[in-house]
């Protein structure tokens, strides 16, 4: 008994050597603004809501704007931090791909965007337009691709990393000798079986002797 205790003691060990992969941070800490009622030449009003953001997940930033109540968005100033990707219209609203400039760093809150969205009914006297910030993992946005941890990649690399379609060498002599994945995951995992099965197998063998009298 006191074998088979020490057996699963060491198999729990070994899974709790095992490195957790972390998944992509898919908040950005929006802090939104929105303006009162702007009334335009001609008739009619609009509003502009500011979106800021404390970080970015690899410089990048991907938002839906949705048009909740009484609004109709109709375009939109990026922060001078930041420039535009892309932009896809959804079946509610606008979503936005954006990218901090080269040699930008966050400190704080800063401007991404501010959208410009009219008041359809102005006497309806109240209006919303809400967001949603979105994650990066294993998303296709406009050409761009991003992987599993939210890096910006090839297509390629996005088929390989969520796809699991192996990537080929363009040339032979790229071919690694043994896969250089930088985890050590299998290696635990094989010599934690190899224990395990060991360990079943004298535990097993010690409880099966037959003792003559």
């Amino acid at each position: 008994m006191k074998k088979f205790i020490v057996m699963l003691s060491l198999i729990a060990i070994m899974v709790g050597l095992m490195p957790i992969s972390a998944k992509a941070d898919t908040y950005y800490d929006v802090s939104p603004e929105q303006s009162e009622w702007i009334a335009k030449d001609g008739g009619g009003y609009y509003i502009n809501k500011k979106f800021s953001v404390s970080k970015t997940i690899g410089g990048f930033v991907y938002i839906t704007m949705i048009e909740t109540n009484n609004v109709e968005i109709t375009g939109e100033m990026v922060g001078t931090n930041f420039e535009l990707v892309n932009k896809e219209e959804t079946a509610n609203g606008v979503a936005y791909l954006l990218k901090l400039k080269d040699g930008v760093t966050l400190s704080g809150s800063t401007e991404a965007i501010t959208v410009v969205a009219n008041i359809v009914d102005p006497d309806k006297k109240e209006c919303e337009l809400d967001y949603s910030p979105q994650g990066l993992s294993c998303v296709e946005f406009g050409g761009n691709y991003f992987d599993k941890d939210g890096n910006n990649v090839s297509a390629q690399e996005y088929e390989a990393s969520c796809n699991g379609t192996p990537t080929t060498p363009t040339n032979p002599s790229d071919v690694p000798n043994t896969p250089d994945t930088g985890s050590v995951i299998p290696y635990i995992a094989i010599g934690g079986g190899l224990v395990a099965i060991l360990g079943v197998y004298l535990y097993t063998r010690k409880s099966n002797k037959v003792y003559k009298i």
